[in-house]
Protein backbone atom coordinates (compact mmCIF):
# COMPACT_ATOMS: atom_id res chain seq x y z
CA UNK A 1 0.00 0.00 0.00
CA UNK A 2 1.25 3.48 -0.62
CA UNK A 3 2.02 6.23 2.03
CA UNK A 4 -0.96 8.38 2.84
CA UNK A 5 0.35 12.21 3.13
CA UNK A 6 -0.34 13.68 5.97
CA UNK A 7 -3.75 15.21 4.68
CA UNK A 8 -5.14 11.75 3.26
CA UNK A 9 -4.14 10.62 7.33
CA UNK A 10 -5.82 13.22 8.67
CA UNK A 11 -9.09 12.80 6.65
CA UNK A 12 -8.28 9.04 7.41
CA UNK A 13 -7.97 9.33 11.36
CA UNK A 14 -11.08 11.83 11.45
CA UNK A 15 -13.60 9.44 9.28
CA UNK A 16 -12.59 6.62 11.76
CA UNK A 17 -12.84 8.70 15.18
CA UNK A 18 -16.23 9.94 14.14
CA UNK A 19 -17.22 6.44 13.06
CA UNK A 20 -16.41 5.48 16.00
CA UNK A 21 -18.35 7.63 17.91
CA UNK A 22 -21.52 7.82 15.83
CA UNK A 23 -21.51 4.42 14.14
CA UNK A 24 -22.96 6.86 11.09
CA UNK A 25 -20.62 7.14 7.51
CA UNK A 26 -18.78 10.75 7.59
CA UNK A 27 -18.94 13.38 4.51
CA UNK A 28 -16.76 15.78 3.47
CA UNK A 29 -19.15 18.83 4.37
CA UNK A 30 -19.01 17.51 8.11
CA UNK A 31 -15.26 17.15 8.03
CA UNK A 32 -14.86 20.55 6.61
CA UNK A 33 -16.44 22.08 9.36
CA UNK A 34 -13.88 20.86 12.04
CA UNK A 35 -11.59 22.92 13.88
CA UNK A 36 -8.34 20.70 12.37
CA UNK A 37 -9.23 20.91 8.34
CA UNK A 38 -9.21 24.49 6.94
CA UNK A 39 -9.98 22.64 3.99
CA UNK A 40 -13.13 22.62 1.37
CA UNK A 41 -15.49 19.99 1.39
CA UNK A 42 -14.67 19.38 -2.68
CA UNK A 43 -10.77 18.72 -1.73
CA UNK A 44 -11.93 16.98 0.80
CA UNK A 45 -14.12 14.72 -1.52
CA UNK A 46 -11.19 14.51 -3.57
CA UNK A 47 -8.74 12.87 -0.94
CA UNK A 48 -11.47 11.15 -0.11
CA UNK A 49 -11.73 9.41 -3.34
CA UNK A 50 -7.96 8.49 -3.15
CA UNK A 51 -8.48 6.65 0.05
CA UNK A 52 -11.57 4.52 -1.21
CA UNK A 53 -9.46 3.79 -4.02
CA UNK A 54 -6.56 2.67 -1.91
CA UNK A 55 -9.58 0.60 -0.29
CA UNK A 56 -9.33 2.47 3.41
CA UNK A 57 -13.01 3.50 3.32
CA UNK A 58 -15.91 2.61 1.49
CA UNK A 59 -19.45 4.46 0.45
CA UNK A 60 -22.00 2.28 1.76
CA UNK A 61 -24.71 3.28 -0.62
CA UNK A 62 -24.79 6.32 -2.94
CA UNK A 63 -24.86 10.25 -2.11
CA UNK A 64 -23.87 8.74 1.55
CA UNK A 65 -20.36 9.46 3.48
CA UNK A 66 -17.71 7.26 3.85
CA UNK A 67 -16.96 4.36 6.84
CA UNK A 68 -13.53 3.16 7.26
CA UNK A 69 -13.03 -0.68 5.83
CA UNK A 70 -11.11 -3.24 7.46
CA UNK A 71 -8.34 -2.53 5.95
CA UNK A 72 -8.77 1.61 7.01
CA UNK A 73 -9.31 0.13 10.20
CA UNK A 74 -6.16 -2.19 10.29
CA UNK A 75 -4.27 0.99 8.83
CA UNK A 76 -5.39 3.30 11.79
CA UNK A 77 -4.76 1.03 14.88
CA UNK A 78 -1.13 0.29 13.16
CA UNK A 79 0.07 3.50 12.04
CA UNK A 80 -2.70 6.36 13.39
CA UNK A 81 -3.25 5.81 16.87
CA UNK A 82 -2.00 7.36 19.82
CA UNK A 83 -1.36 4.99 22.44
CA UNK A 84 -0.83 6.80 25.60
CA UNK A 85 1.13 4.95 28.39
CA UNK A 86 -0.01 4.31 31.74
CA UNK A 87 1.15 6.65 34.68
CA UNK A 88 3.11 4.85 37.00
CA UNK A 89 1.26 5.53 39.97
CA UNK A 90 -1.99 3.55 37.74
CA UNK A 91 0.57 0.98 36.85
CA UNK A 92 1.16 0.01 40.34
CA UNK A 93 -2.73 0.01 41.21
CA UNK A 94 -3.14 -2.10 38.51
CA UNK A 95 -0.45 -4.37 39.78
CA UNK A 96 -1.85 -4.22 43.65
CA UNK A 97 -5.26 -4.89 41.97
CA UNK A 98 -3.92 -8.28 39.92
CA UNK A 99 -2.22 -9.47 43.07
CA UNK A 100 -5.01 -8.95 45.13
CA UNK A 101 -7.60 -10.87 42.55
CA UNK A 102 -5.34 -13.40 42.71
CA UNK A 103 -5.18 -13.83 46.02
CA UNK A 104 -9.24 -13.99 46.37
CA UNK A 105 -9.15 -16.39 43.44
CA UNK A 106 -6.86 -18.97 45.41
CA UNK A 107 -9.08 -18.19 48.39
CA UNK A 108 -12.09 -19.06 47.26
CA UNK A 109 -10.94 -21.74 44.98
CA UNK A 110 -9.49 -23.58 48.47
CA UNK A 111 -13.01 -22.87 50.41
CA UNK A 112 -14.58 -24.66 47.22
CA UNK A 113 -12.31 -27.65 47.31
CA UNK A 114 -12.73 -27.88 50.79
CA UNK A 115 -16.67 -27.57 50.22
CA UNK A 116 -16.57 -30.20 47.45
CA UNK A 117 -14.53 -33.12 50.55
CA UNK A 118 -16.62 -32.38 53.02
CA UNK A 119 -19.67 -32.85 50.64
CA UNK A 120 -17.94 -36.19 49.61
CA UNK A 121 -17.30 -37.43 52.83
CA UNK A 122 -21.09 -36.65 53.96
CA UNK A 123 -22.49 -38.06 50.97
CA UNK A 124 -19.83 -40.88 50.88
CA UNK A 125 -19.89 -40.33 47.16
CA UNK A 126 -16.67 -39.33 44.82
CA UNK A 127 -17.53 -35.40 44.06
CA UNK A 128 -16.19 -33.30 40.94
CA UNK A 129 -15.84 -29.93 41.31
CA UNK A 130 -14.96 -27.05 38.06
CA UNK A 131 -14.61 -23.87 38.23
CA UNK A 132 -16.02 -22.16 35.30
CA UNK A 133 -12.87 -20.56 33.23
CA UNK A 134 -10.63 -22.56 34.58
CA UNK A 135 -10.28 -24.67 31.38
CA UNK A 136 -13.69 -23.96 29.32
CA UNK A 137 -14.00 -27.40 28.97
CA UNK A 138 -17.13 -29.40 29.22
CA UNK A 139 -17.15 -33.53 29.23
CA UNK A 140 -18.51 -36.14 26.78
CA UNK A 141 -17.98 -38.97 29.00
CA UNK A 142 -17.76 -39.40 32.80
CA UNK A 143 -16.92 -43.12 33.99
CA UNK A 144 -16.21 -44.63 37.59
CA UNK A 145 -14.91 -48.16 37.63
CA UNK A 146 -14.46 -49.88 40.81
CA UNK A 147 -11.00 -51.11 41.30
CA UNK A 148 -11.27 -52.78 45.00
CA UNK A 149 -13.15 -52.14 48.23
CA UNK A 150 -11.11 -48.86 48.78
CA UNK A 151 -10.21 -47.47 45.38
CA UNK A 152 -12.29 -46.36 42.50
CA UNK A 153 -10.74 -45.08 39.06
CA UNK A 154 -12.78 -42.32 37.60
CA UNK A 155 -12.19 -41.51 33.82
CA UNK A 156 -13.00 -38.41 32.48
CA UNK A 157 -13.02 -37.47 28.10
CA UNK A 158 -13.72 -34.40 27.42
CA UNK A 159 -15.58 -32.81 24.43
CA UNK A 160 -12.15 -32.18 23.00
CA UNK A 161 -10.93 -35.83 23.26
CA UNK A 162 -8.25 -35.06 26.22
CA UNK A 163 -8.56 -38.28 28.43
CA UNK A 164 -7.88 -37.87 32.60
CA UNK A 165 -7.39 -40.49 34.60
CA UNK A 166 -7.60 -40.45 39.16
CA UNK A 167 -7.35 -42.50 41.12
CA UNK A 168 -9.87 -42.35 44.21
CA UNK A 169 -9.97 -43.20 47.61
CA UNK A 170 -12.71 -42.00 49.49
CA UNK A 171 -11.16 -42.01 52.70
CA UNK A 172 -7.97 -40.02 51.19
CA UNK A 173 -7.65 -37.11 48.53
CA UNK A 174 -7.34 -38.25 44.80
CA UNK A 175 -4.23 -38.88 42.61
CA UNK A 176 -4.38 -38.32 38.80
CA UNK A 177 -2.76 -41.18 36.35
CA UNK A 178 -2.43 -40.20 32.93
Amino acid sequence: MSKLNNRQMDILRAIVESYIKTAEPVGSRTLSKLESFNISPATIRNEMSDLESLGLIIQPYTSSGRIPSEAGLRYYVDNLLDIQRLKEEEEDNFKTLRKSMSEKKAFIKSILHEYSMVLSKLSNYPGLLLLAGDNELSFRKIQFLKIDEENILVTLISTAGTVSNYYINPSKTFTQKN
